[in-house]
């Protein structure tokens, strides 16, 4: 009876850090998220398709963008 009542308490306990853990994921990241200026469409698409993004940068920066 003990150990039933102890696992129900632990199993709570986890199940209520999990959920604050995964608010805390959520929610910490998105000012820092809506601070950032967006990504040119070009470069998105083309990081998107899976080029190398050394080379996009080189590229760039190449051309003085």
């Amino acid at each position: 009876m003990v150990a039933l009542d102890t696992t129900v308490l632990t199993i709570g306990v986890v199940s209520v850090v999990v959920a604050v853990l995964l608010v805390a994921v959520i929610v910490a990241p998105r000012k820092s998220v809506r601070d950032d200026e967006p990504i040119d469409r070009d470069v998105e698409t083309r990081l998107l398709l899976g080029e190398d993004p050394q080379a996009i940068a080189d590229e760039l920066d190449g051309r003085g963008a």
